[in-house]
């Protein structure tokens, strides 16, 4: 993507962040943000509580964890450049903040119904 051999790549936004913070002649462009469009994509980070865990108290110290402003900066700031949710988190210059970006909106239920029922094609796709 940064080696000049393209004039553009389909790519996360962590990638171009981290390109970016490299010093890379790249910039990050979010597709679909005039008011008439769907806006982007946005492939959210998930953490689980799941029913009848063991640990249910450790549980919910990582989730209250992975889901304060602190660790939320602090993926912000790493090499995977996460994008923090909380509107007063501070972000570094190569990384939009969320409230900056049009988000598509997605079912991610009907999402995930689909994928279930793409399985076979997908495992037949790649010869599992």
């Amino acid at each position: 993507m940064a080696s000049g051999e393209f004039d553009f790549a389909l790519v996360d936004s962590d990638d171009g962040a981290s390109r970016i913070k490299q010093g890379k002649p790249v910039d990050v462009v979010f597709p679909d943000q005039d008011k008439a469009e769907v806006g982007s994509f946005i492939v959210p980070n998930a953490v689980v509580f799941i029913k009848g865990a063991p640990h249910p108290d450790n549980a919910k110290k990582l989730i209250d964890y992975l889901l304060s402003k602190e660790t939320e900066r602090k993926l912000a700031f790493a090499e995977c450049a996460q994008i923090p949710l909380h509107p007063d988190v501070e972000t570094p210059p190569a990384l939009r903040r969320i409230e900056t970006i049009k988000t598509m909106k997605v079912d991610y239920a009907e999402v995930a119904k689909k994928m279930q029922e793409i399985q076979p094609v997908l495992k037949t796709w790649v010869g599992y």
